[in-house]
Order: C-alpha cells, then structure tokens, then sequence
C-alpha cells in the first residue's frame, strides 16, 4: 500500500443530486477537507481526485447507483391468479422506508421488510407499490393480480 495513503480517509455523502466528500488531510493534522462534486444528468458517476501527502494525483470513480433506493415484491407474483378476495404484498426495500401499496402507506421495518394485505376486486387488480428512503429517493413496482371468483 501507498505509504501517503495512510492515515487519509474519505466519507461520502449524496445529497440531492451530488456527492459531498469530507476527508482528512494527512499532511495537515486535524484539518478537514469539504468538496462538492456536481454528478452529471446523464450518468451515475463522478469523477473523484484525491492527493495524497506525497502531491501523487489518486483518481476514482463514485458510483452514485450502489446508493439508490431498491425495491424487490416477493410475494405475490406478477401475473398470479387466486380465488381469494384478498392478498398479502410482501416484499423488502431499504430499511424504515416509508411504503405505499395502492395507496395505503406503511414503514418497512429495521431489515427493510414490509407487508400489507390488499382487497381484490373480481378480475385483474394492478398493485402498485413506491418505496421512498428518508433522502427522496424512491424505486416504484407495478404487478397484476387476478381475482378470479369461479363463476
């Protein structure tokens, strides 16, 4: 490892659209460094440069996707039939997320869990479920589910 990369240490924060770096200056004691890099429209990186002690340019790259909200339904499936009046939505995003299914709001829990049971109307039903993090972001699924009565 790079001797002039030891004791340097860098916190990445995104907010609103950009990434705030706040880092420590190993050839500054105690100092602190504040940047602001602006993230394209059109992509999901920036560009990050660090000098290290020895004035030796280190570059990276953030990628601002690893930090997006995700939102995965287990159950039920897209396209599932049932003969049942109602259903259970399971699914996980981001933990203490606030959820939405069809309009009925909830909070994931610390794992990120969350589940509703949702009344079926008599044929295809659309489920719509958004997740949204305590920054903005959110992530949205749609699936269908068919109610099917046997008559």
């Amino acid at each position: 490892m790079n001797k002039a990369l030891i004791g340097l240490f860098i916190i990445i924060l995104i907010i609103g659209g950009g990434i705030i770096l706040l880092g420590k200056k190993p050839s500054a004691p105690g100092s602190s460094v504040v940047s602001r890099v602006e993230v394209p429209d059109d992509t999901n990186t920036a560009p990050v440069t660090s000098t290290p002690q020895s004035n030796t340019a280190v570059s990276d790259k953030v990628d601002e996707s690893k930090n997006q909200i995700t939102l995965t339904i287990t159950q039920p499936l897209d396209g599932q039939s049932t003969t049942s009046s109602s259903i259970v939505v399971k699914g996980r995003t981001k933990p203490n997320a606030d959820i939405s299914i069809n309009d009925k709001d909830l909070k994931a829990d610390s794992q990120g869990n969350f589940s509703l049971s949702v009344t079926l109307d008599e044929g295809d039903n659309v489920i719509t479920v958004i997740a949204v993090d305590e920054t903005g972001q959110s992530a949205e699924k749609d699936l269908t589910v068919t109610y099917d009565t046997g008559q």
